[in-house]
């Protein structure tokens, strides 16, 4: 079974914090004229059950490496010659019920949002690398 697991961004103090550090945070509220709200905001990010080939939690909102070895199609017949890599640096989303990345086209992948269970029976990469995330590190995807 897989782990429940959150951490969130404050938006007022632009930091990520820990699930006891917004549990903490819940309780103070103030009296507004519609009601009560929260004093600090918090974008949560739900932990995805799997871990980057470094054992670091992998999290919705990370930016992850992709990479995909192939062979170039007139020697892979052979099976010999230079092995070509394709990287993607792309964040992680929760799109369709799942946890996955919207894919630009190469040749392994057409454009549109896989799941990492699609990324492994396509292309057979079950191994990603957190870079970042897009809130401390939103010039990762610049490029």
């Amino acid at each position: 079974m897989r782990e429940i697991e959150f951490r969130a961004w404050t938006k007022k103090y632009k930091k990520m914090v820990c699930p006891k550090d917004v549990r903490e945070n819940l309780i103070p509220i103030e009296k507004t004229e519609v009601g009560f709200r929260l004093k600090t905001h918090f974008i949560l990010m739900q932990f995805t059950g799997l871990l980057d080939k470094n054992g670091k939690k992998i999290f919705e909102g990370d930016i992850i490496l992709i990479e995909s070895e192939w062979k170039d199609v007139i020697i892979a017949e052979t099976g010999e010659g230079p092995t070509e890599v394709s990287n993607q640096i792309i964040p992680v989303v929760f799109q369709n019920g799942c946890f996955g990345v919207n894919l630009e086209h190469d040749d392994w992948f057409d454009k549109r949002f896989y799941s990492f269970r699609e990324i492994e029976e396509t292309s057979g990469q079950n191994e990603f690398e957190i870079l970042g995330n897009t809130f401390e590190n939103p010039e990762l995807l610049t490029s």
